[in-house]
């Protein structure tokens, strides 16, 4: 009687733990509408303590906790400025620990605009960027899936426009976590695209 092996290659987890809920939506929303299968799967969470050292932590902690299947062979968090206090920690706590960063300054919302226009001016609080992405697109509202899919339709825009942005502010002498306009999400974005199935 033939024997027969079962064996499937394990896939490689990936892990993004996200400051808030639109940012987990975008992400999940991201990862489902290219319809194909994936060689990672992916862990997409928003973090219990929303501060980016919270986040980083957690990061971490989930990182370190995984063995087996659940082990995290690459990790992402993300997070924005936003005021918070701990940036310079919660940069080197990643990069310690080999965690992947996507960063905006001043929100998350500046990376939603730039689906819409490619922008440096100066926003001194989210809710003023947020004004701006409703200018473009007046069914925007935070944690809507809707809104997300509305986003999603024009990624490329965002992708062009934040590599300018990147290419633009390679100058600034200023760490990434204190400069007035800056976004890598794309960094992210790209990552997630990137990965067809082989």
């Amino acid at each position: 009687m033939p024997k027969y092996s079962f064996t499937s290659e394990l896939k490689k987890k990936v892990l993004i733990v996200c400051e808030g809920e639109t940012e987990v939506m975008y992400f999940d929303q991201l990862y489902r509408m290219d319809g194909f299968k994936r060689k990672y799967v992916y862990e997409i969470r928003v973090a219990r303590d929303n501060s980016p050292l919270g986040v980083v932590r957690e990061t971490i902690d989930r990182k370190r906790r995984g063995r087996g299947i659940d082990k995290i062979d690459i990790a992402w968090a993300v997070f924005d400025r936003d005021r918070h206090p701990n940036l310079s920690d919660a940069f080197s706590e990643a990069s310690n620990a080999d965690v992947n960063i996507a960063f905006s300054s001043i929100c998350f919302e500046y990376w939603v605009l730039l689906h819409h226009v490619n922008t440096t001016a100066l926003y001194n609080e989210c809710d003023r960027v947020i004004s701006e992405v409703v200018t473009h697109q007046p069914t925007y509202r935070k944690n809507d899936r809707r809104s997300i899919a509305t986003l999603l339709m024009k990624l490329e825009v965002a992708l062009s426009n934040a590599e300018v942005i990147e290419r633009n502010s390679r100058l600034e002498k200023q760490r990434l976590f204190e400069r007035a306009v800056y976004t890598d999400v794309h960094k992210l974005v790209h990552f997630m695209r990137d990965d067809p199935a082989e």
